[in-house]
């Protein structure tokens, strides 16, 4: 049988997403993050997207939030309005979905995630 291993004084740094389908109601996008870490999960995530707008491709931003979650637990988050621009690549999708980029940035030692998900509205 193996010996237990002594995980006295280590960090555990886990962050991550509940979920890669994020919904828009109200013109906000509705984040479910988790920390399964040891530290407190403290940053801003911002979620963007790519598409055409007009006769250029373009970067648009659909939202960004701040937070603060307490070590192993989990916590939605809900970031200011969608762009003009992301609410017109959503109404102009097929079926209102659309692949966007989330990007957290924490503030403490856990790295930057950075995930693909899906926005639908």
């Amino acid at each position: 049988m193996p010996e237990p291993i002594d995980t006295v004084g280590v960090t555990v740094t886990a962050f991550g997403l509940a979920t890669t389908k994020l919904k828009v109601k109200n013109d906000r996008v509705s984040i479910a993050l988790k920390c399964a870490s040891t530290l407190t999960c403290t940053g801003k995530v911002s979620v963007t997207a790519k598409g055409t707008i007009g006769a250029t491709t373009q970067t648009v931003a659909c939202g960004s939030a701040s937070f603060t979650i307490a070590p192993g637990t989990k916590k939605k988050v809900t970031t200011g309005r969608v762009s003009a621009n992301c609410a017109t690549l959503l109404s102009g999708a097929t079926g209102n979905t659309i692949g966007a980029k989330l990007t957290a940035k924490l503030k403490t030692d856990q790295p930057t995630l950075v995930k693909h998900v899906t926005l639908t509205s």
